[in-house]
């Protein structure tokens, strides 16, 4: 597969995002907004792609840090895309090796994801969904966590 097209462009991108200087202070001398997190979200997907994991993770770091900043301006647009791209990130920073803090992300994830479904889940059905996690105690904790996103997601799919 010739990749050399992809190359090309995630480095014309990477040289345009990388002109966005991100900061978490009040002071943001850049205009915050969902198509910047976006693109950099999608930066972070093709250098995973094309094998580059820490520049996928140092991209998917920056959505996140973005997303953020959204999210606390406006939690009810933005809460559901940090969840995802937390557990981008913890995918991201699985794949360099950093297992604890990629737990941490898809922890975070987790419970963002169970905030956006807990007022319209019944628990009854939660707690039968559920039930087989028992079993997956023993495994490890990313799988673990991964593992009741799964169900998460199989409950925003059921019928109310």
């Amino acid at each position: 597969m010739d990749t050399t097209f992809l190359h090309t462009h995630l480095e014309d991108s990477q040289t345009q995002l990388n002109d966005i200087k991100l900061s978490t202070t009040d002071d943001l001398s850049v205009d915050i907004t969902y198509e910047t997190a976006d693109s950099w979200s999608k930066m972070s997907l093709s250098h995973f792609q094309v094998g580059d994991y820490t520049a996928a993770l140092d991209a998917r770091q920056k959505a996140v840090e973005i997303y953020r900043l959204l999210t606390a301006r406006q939690p009810e647009l933005f809460e559901a895309n940090l969840a995802r791209e937390l557990l981008g990130l913890s995918k991201d920073l699985a794949g360099v090796g950093r297992m604890e803090e990629a737990y941490s992300a898809s922890e975070e994830s987790r419970i963002i994801y169970m905030h956006i479904v807990g007022s319209s889940i019944d628990y009854s059905r939660l707690h039968k969904a559920t039930g087989p996690c028992k079993s997956m105690r023993a495994k490890s904790k990313v799988r673990y966590s991964l593992y009741l996103l799964g169900i998460v997601w199989d409950l925003m799919e059921l019928p109310k």
